[in-house]
């Protein structure tokens, strides 16, 4: 699930040294920006659209692409179109 400015965290295993338990995305991109010491600008590229770069992987060659920081939702539980089909089985 991507997450937008608005939407708030709440860490259960305490917090982490950027913010406390509870932050908006917004709150942590903030300080992730200086963090990283690097001017709004600069840091709104490695934050919002990527900065160029190349990869190199053992199973493929180089590929050119963006890299970007984003802090990325992952539920716990999924909702699929089959679990209606499932519970009645």
């Amino acid at each position: 699930i991507q997450l937008t400015q608005e939407d708030v965290v709440s860490l259960q295993d305490g917090r982490i040294s950027l913010l406390n338990q509870t932050f908006l995305i917004e709150e942590f991109n903030d300080k992730l920006k200086e963090r990283m010491e690097l001017r709004e600008e600069e840091a709104n590229k490695w934050i919002d659209e990527g900065v160029q770069c190349k990869i190199l992987s053992p199973q493929s060659h180089w590929k050119k692409g963006k890299i970007r920081i984003r802090l990325e939702f992952v539920p716990d539980d999924s909702d699929s179109p089959l679990d209606d089909v499932r519970s009645k089985e």
